[in-house]
């Protein structure tokens, strides 16, 4: 993977940084797969958009000529979360800074979703251990306690973040790390 998504640190606490992520743009695949083999089962899907498996918008940062297929750079990390139904798993990345909603290169595969994402706050963890669901659900709990002890108010379920070359590069153990993350709702709300 190239570039990592941008956010700015804006606190430091002893399990977790408070960050502000800026507008952005995800492209997601829901898959039926285990926590496990979810980001394996997607990254074909995902891979198929970066390399051409989409059309470009006129005037775009990519292209003055609309439906070419461009190259997109994949930013780091690698996010999956729950996708609301029992078996089911939403992974995606965010497209590099730059890129809304209109101008974003078009999936050609109906699979592959953009998902426009608002500026936010989030609270967000490394993960240790094995990259299980059961490791991954246990940070997210012991995330949204530490949040909550530093007056702070977790704001919906937590998403995995996976900092990896490719999802199946076992080998690059050295590269490897991963990040339990939550939204913090707004003061106030």
């Amino acid at each position: 993977m190239g570039k990592e998504q941008l956010y700015t640190v804006l606190e430091e606490f002893s399990s977790f940084e408070l960050r502000h992520y800026p507008t952005h743009v995800m492209a997601e695949v829901a898959v039926h797969a285990s926590f496990a083999d979810a980001a394996t089962v997607a990254y074909g899907f995902l891979h198929g958009y970066l390399h051409g498996g989409n059309r470009s918008r006129a005037g775009s940062r990519d292209c003055l000529v609309a439906n070419l297929p461009v190259s997109v750079e994949m930013t780091a990390p690698l996010m999956l979360r729950d996708g609301g139904l029992p078996g089911v798993h939403l992974v995606g990345f965010a497209l590099p800074a730059g890129y809304d909603l209109d101008t974003a290169p078009l999936p050609r595969d109906p699979a592959v979703v953009l998902r426009g994402v608002p500026d936010r706050l989030g609270a967000a963890a490394r993960l240790g251990g094995k990259w299980t669901g059961e490791n991954f659900h246990a940070a997210g709990r012991r995330l949204a306690v530490d949040v909550a002890g530093k007056g702070l108010r977790p704001a919906g379920a937590p998403r995995f973040a996976r900092f990896e070359p490719r999802p199946d590069a076992r080998f690059r153990r050295g590269r490897r790390r991963a990040e339990v993350v939550v939204d913090i709702a707004p003061a106030g709300r």
